[in-house]
């Protein structure tokens, strides 16, 4: 029996066969992390650019010749099919009509030809600051969302986010502590920024929680804390230019990663560890000879109230959309 996709993608062929306009993507996926769901979303996202950008074509996605089925990347292709009408998610493309074709392309600097240089996305070379004193520490960043000019960022930007209220409405997404990278003091953490601030902070987890939960949580919150992990994937679905904390043990803290899914997404983000004398290495001395500990962690409180307070008395940003490290 055919399904509501399979459905939708015929008639959306018939549809835009008529403009003569295909851009058909690459299947060779396999130097994506896949199947783990965040560096699939590294395809998706980059995916997402290109249909805004591209609205007169039917963008073909193909299915991955590699694993890459989970969860939140099908809820998450279910919720494009529900916004966007310009792009099919499918298996087979010989039936295509290549006459028709109008840019072929194998899209993507993680399936360029050249993937070695871009296994982890396109990589642009920008500054990180430090908080302290505004030093400059030259890195890149892993861009989920490559712009090409202003329209393309404000089509993203629009497609994803909401207005800030400019309004203290503060999330504190924390982990499991047998998942690892967990905050600790969580309600230490709570108490203080009440204290301070007399505001809740509305604490989640998302093991076991759906899509739609996920994102709603990151829609409603302009200032986001959290350890470093998958549930950041959601970063694009918070409000324009709200706050995101991500929270680091010194064991592993990549820095290109979720600053860059802000940077590109119109955030602004800040990444806490005790330790950034390593920079731009992910792991202390310490660490190097080790995988992924996870290790749980405890935030220094008084860092993230400064950080709050700075941002809301800065009209709700902060001086540079670039990731700054405290």
């Amino acid at each position: 029996m055919e399904t509501i996709i399979e459905t939708e993608n015929k008639r959306r062929m018939a549809n835009m066969y008529n403009n003569k306009n295909l851009l058909i993507t690459c299947d060779n996926w396999t130097i994506l992390g896949m199947p783990h769901f965040v560096h699939t979303m590294e395809y998706f996202y980059f995916a997402t650019s290109i249909i805004l950008q591209y609205k007169n074509y039917l963008i073909v996605l193909q299915i991955p010749q590699t694993s890459y089925i989970s969860t939140y990347v099908i809820s998450y292709i279910n919720f494009l099919y529900k916004k966007l009408n310009n792009f099919i998610f499918i298996e087979n493309i010989n039936n295509f009509n290549y006459d028709l074709v109008l840019k072929f392309s194998h899209f993507c600097g993680i399936m360029s030809d050249n993937a070695d240089n871009n296994k982890n996305g396109f990589k642009k070379m920008d500054n990180f600051i430090s908080w302290k004193d505004n030093s400059i520490k030259n890195g890149y960043y892993n861009l989920w969302f490559p712009h090409t000019n202003m329209s393309d960022i404000d089509n993203i930007h629009n497609f994803f986010s909401g207005e800030n209220k400019k309004k203290m409405l503060i999330g504190l997404i924390n982990r499991r502590m047998n998942n690892g990278r967990s905050i600790c003091n969580e309600l230490e953490i709570c108490s203080k920024i009440k204290e301070r601030f007399n505001v809740d902070v509305n604490v989640i987890y998302f093991e076991n929680i759906s899509f739609e939960e996920q994102i709603s949580f990151f829609e409603n919150h302009n200032i986001i804390i959290s350890p470093h992990g998958a549930q950041l994937v959601s970063i694009p679905f918070a409000p324009k230019e709200a706050l995101i904390i991500e929270c680091c043990h010194e064991e592993y803290h990549p820095y290109y990663y979720f600053p860059g899914l802000s940077y590109s997404s119109n955030k602004n983000h800040i990444m806490l560890c005790h330790d950034h004398s390593v920079f731009p290495n992910w792991r202390s001395p310490i660490f190097e000879k080790h995988n992924q500990l996870k290790l749980n962690m405890n935030v220094k409180y008084e860092k993230i109230i400064e950080i709050i307070e700075y941002y809301t008395n800065n009209n709700y940003t902060l001086n540079e959309k670039k990731c700054y490290l405290y």
